[in-house]
């Protein structure tokens, strides 16, 4: 867990203790990351909405084939792993960008059959792609207008990392241009504090464009 959002210094001088919660069930949030990328690939969410209006209609709703698409991982620690041993075991082809997977974790490639390659080979060549980076100067705003635009078109990205290191407005152009099939995060920007911005008019838009979203 991040301690992004706690005023450090107001804490010192209160005498609040803060502690880091470790190893925070890196199986759970990768077994979630996964299952919201199964779920905009095969449109279960407009399915759901279809039969219960007695709609069994299959017109757009089928999706690719995770086993043969690409899979792209933002980060490689322990929630990345997770995730990357899901996604090896549908076949696909895994590519990780890890700024410091050389470092702490030299035979992880090895390990797990993936290929560490440049951000800009990832974007340009994943079906999907999952966030699983910590939030740090280098990586806010991974995901800018730039970085969306070099990838494929009707990419799915799953961010359940921080909200930061997606820029918001990018990702909603994406989403309404098309370029980004779908999002399924349980983060955003601009969250932090008792009070920040509701997105939902925006996210409305979007929803009449592509009900699923």
């Amino acid at each position: 867990m991040g301690y992004n959002k706690v005023d450090i210094a107001a804490a010192n001088e209160l005498g609040i203790q803060v502690f880091r919660i470790f190893n925070y069930s890196a199986e759970s949030i990768g077994e979630f990351a996964f299952a919201g990328l199964s779920a905009l690939n095969r449109n279960l969410l407009e399915a759901n909405r279809r039969v219960e209006k007695y709609n069994f209609s299959l017109n757009g709703l089928d999706g690719k084939c995770i086993g043969n698409s690409v899979i792209g991982v933002l980060g490689s620690g322990k929630i990345g792993q997770t995730f990357i041993k899901i996604a090896k075991a549908t076949g696909a082809r895994v590519l990780v960008f890890d700024a410091f997977a050389q470092e702490n974790f030299p035979d992880l490639a090895d390990q797990l059959g993936i290929e560490f390659v440049s951000l800009s080979k990832l974007l340009e060549e994943s079906d999907f792609i999952s966030i699983h980076c910590p939030l740090f100067p280098a990586t806010k705003y991974l995901i800018d207008e730039a970085a969306v635009n070099k990838m494929k078109d009707g990419v799915i990205i799953v961010n359940t990392a921080r909200g930061e290191i997606l820029e918001l407005n990018a990702v909603i152009n994406g989403l309404k241009s098309g370029k980004i099939k779908g999002l399924s995060t349980d983060v955003l920007e601009r969250e932090e504090g008792r009070f920040y911005e509701d997105i939902s008019a925006r996210i409305a838009d979007i929803q009449e464009m592509d009900p699923q979203w």
